[in-house]
């Protein structure tokens, strides 16, 4: 199978970070006559333009019942909030600052919330990262996201609310791409969350010879 002359690489916005250098040097590394493309955008949104043959591999979130793609990694969920936000002084409804609908992290959210027993108001919803976080660090609410290294400056992480684990990251392709060049984009993102696992494992390590 021919490989293409250009190729179009969706990624969400928590996957993009650190990962985007990565995939782009692996990939013209081994096709250096091959124009990449990158496109920014949600979950929801690469997978449906992947579907329609507009994107040719995208990485996005999993957590879905049922999963596409193939799973290339993981992602920590944390609770985050403006620093100072403390979940004990809510006085009624507690605000999530989430992303608009559809999004698998807003649900999640809201049913883990609704299980410990708190009445949920979203306070504020944004279509992207950044409105997102701005909203968490103006006070406006707690909000679930993943991370791949510290939380951002302006936020603290919840600890009051139970560990959510790690979502799934996924490589998604389109129908009939070269096999080839699906396999090179899942090794290069696969080697790219191992690299970030084993340093979570280390720092986990050092944490526990110190204490």
């Amino acid at each position: 199978m021919a490989v293409p002359d250009k190729l179009t690489i969706g990624s969400t916005e928590h996957a993009a970070d650190g990962l985007l250098p990565e995939l782009l040097t692996a990939l013209r590394g081994a096709y250096p006559d091959v124009w990449l493309q990158f496109r920014i955008e949600r979950s929801t949104s690469l997978a449906d333009s992947v579907g329609k043959g507009a994107i040719d591999l995208a990485v996005v979130l999993g957590g879905n019942a049922e999963p596409i793609g193939t799973e290339v990694g993981a992602l920590a969920l944390r609770w985050v909030a403006a620093t100072g936000w403390d979940i004990t002084e809510v006085d009624g409804s507690i605000p999530l600052v989430a992303f608009e609908e559809p999004c698998g992290l807003r649900r999640r959210a809201l049913a883990q919330l609704d299980n410990l027993g708190y009445a949920v108001t979203v306070s504020a919803e944004s279509g992207n990262l950044d409105g997102v976080l701005a909203a968490a660090r103006a006070g406006l609410g707690i909000a679930l996201l993943p991370f791949s290294g510290p939380v951002p400056e302006g936020l603290v992480e919840v600890e009051a609310l139970p560990d959510m684990g790690d979502i799934d990251v996924r490589l998604v392709a389109r129908r009939g791409i070269d096999t080839d060049v699906e396999q090179a984009a899942v090794e290069a993102v696969t080697a790219h969350y191992r690299t970030i696992a084993d340093k979570a494992g280390d720092a986990g390590t050092h944490l526990q010879g110190v204490a």
